[in-house]
């Protein structure tokens, strides 16, 4: 028996103001509307790991206060239109509605403000943060948060055909502070020499065709340099460093004077030179600790360790004077091609502790008879013999360090301790100098003192 086909719904018992890829189901009483789902919980997932909202809403120019939709949710709005659809400007708010608005972060009010004008204007706004670090810090993020190989990339451009006059555009111009590439005529790679173009050149990792940079330029730009060797250059290096210096529980000590001292002198350094494309990376991990544990006795006597430059009879002293430098340069080709994307970091981690008791039992310091010496406890944090934590990159297009210290601790104290001193100092500073020299940069340290 053939089944029959279900009768469209009336006109007029049909909910207003759908659009035409809305359904409705009426059921006892009751119309239920349904959305489409698509592949938008995939791209917000991906677009949530990038941070492009974030992003775009620290670089775009001030909203005004009167804009019931900000700028960055209806340049997301295109970006997934583009995706999945390519609607033309007028379309995107119809298309729109064929989606839950919880799925580009809207309310179902907002949808009635998405015209083809808030759109336009919303695309005149991108152009003015193109001037802005946007395109670049979008591009270090997604590297790292996806963990993109640049030792290889690859570089092309294509034309853009444009169909009409376009008598304004014969020329570069500067407009609202940015120069204008022209529509023009040039080598036309659709094969249409009778049409006007601009040229864009992207850049995409070997890894997975991840987009890293794109340019456009006029249409009669000529790309006359053939590279045929891209220079790679990359360095990474992984170390741990400790140093202990430390009166165990148990001990006793009877001395004239005592100085329980831990250094770390780490000295590292990365370079890469004469590179097109390239990453240089440092990740070190530093411990530094001088102490006196808890169960431990020490009797000092009354004088100085040095009656010039250490006046104290006690000295706990933990010090980590350290230089971590990385250096990148671009080569020859890159000077004649103008491309590069070069990519540097320095992860650090330091914990820098002197103390007199740790909490695991007491620990006695006693000061001669009438208790007249000093006791110091002193932690320092502190550059090298040639300076602190640096990187630099000398490039021609793309040049990106970060400076990212997870953990920068100095910490002076007595815990359980009984101390029968005259005078107990204790000191902890950082005065580590952190540096960096690119087109983008960024300085992350986290820290106790």
């Amino acid at each position: 028996m053939a089944k029959r086909r279900p009768q469209a719904q009336p006109e007029s018992r049909r909910p207003k103001n759908l659009t035409d890829g809305q359904r409705t189901y009426r059921t006892r009483g009751k119309v239920i509307l349904t959305h489409s789902v698509g592949a938008m919980p995939i791209i917000n997932r991906l677009l949530k790991r990038m941070r492009l909202q974030e992003f775009l809403q620290r670089h775009l120019p001030p909203e005004d206060d009167r804009t019931k939709v900000d700028t960055p949710r209806v340049v997301l709005l295109l970006l997934r239109n583009l995706l999945v659809s390519r609607e033309p400007v007028y379309g995107v708010a119809e298309w729109a509605c064929n989606f839950g608005p919880e799925l580009f972060d809207l309310w179902p009010e907002d949808l009635q403000y998405l015209n083809d004008d808030r759109v336009g204007r919303c695309t005149e706004r991108m152009f003015q943060a193109l001037d802005t670090n946007l395109i670049m810090d979008v591009v270090t993020h997604v590297v790292q948060e996806f963990d993109v190989c640049l030792d290889e990339l690859h570089n092309d451009s294509t034309t853009v055909t444009f169909y009409g006059n376009y008598p304004d555009a014969n020329a570069e111009q500067l407009f609202d502070g940015h120069l204008v590439p022209a529509i023009t005529w040039g080598h036309n790679k659709d094969h249409r020499p009778d049409l006007k173009q601009l040229l864009y050149i992207l850049t995409v990792s070997d890894d997975g065709g991840v987009p890293v940079y794109f340019q456009t330029a006029s249409g009669n730009v000529v790309i006359g340099a053939q590279v045929d060797n891209i220079q790679s250059g990359s360095t990474n290096i992984v170390t741990s460093s400790t140093a202990r210096a430390l009166v165990g529980s148990g001990s006793a000590i009877d001395a004239a004077t005592l100085k329980v001292s831990a250094r770390n002198n780490v000295d590292l350094a990365t370079t890469v030179v004469n590179a097109t494309t390239g990453t240089s990376s440092i990740q070190s991990t530093q411990q530094t600790y001088a102490g006196i544990d808890g169960g431990a006795s020490v009797v000092v006597g009354q004088g100085a360790i040095d009656g010039v430059t250490e006046p104290a009879s006690l000295l706990v002293e933990a010090v980590d004077a350290s230089q971590i430098v990385t250096d990148v340069t671009a080569g020859t080709i890159s000077s004649l091609t103008g491309f590069d994307v070069l990519i540097s970091n320095i992860t650090l981690s330091r914990d820098t502790q002197a103390y007199i008791g740790n909490g695991s039992g007491t620990a006695t310091v006693n000061s001669g008879v009438t208790r007249s010496g000093l006791v110091e406890v002193r932690a320092q944090n502190t550059n090298g013999s040639g300076g602190g934590v640096s990187g630099d990159i000398d490039s021609n297009l793309v040049g990106v360090h970060s400076n990212t210290i997870t953990k920068d601790d100095a910490l002076a104290f007595a815990d359980t301790a009984t101390l029968n001193v005259t005078a107990f100092e204790a000191t902890a500073g950082n005065s580590t100098d952190y540096s960096a020299d690119a087109k983008v940069t960024s300085n992350t340290v986290t820290g106790v003192t």
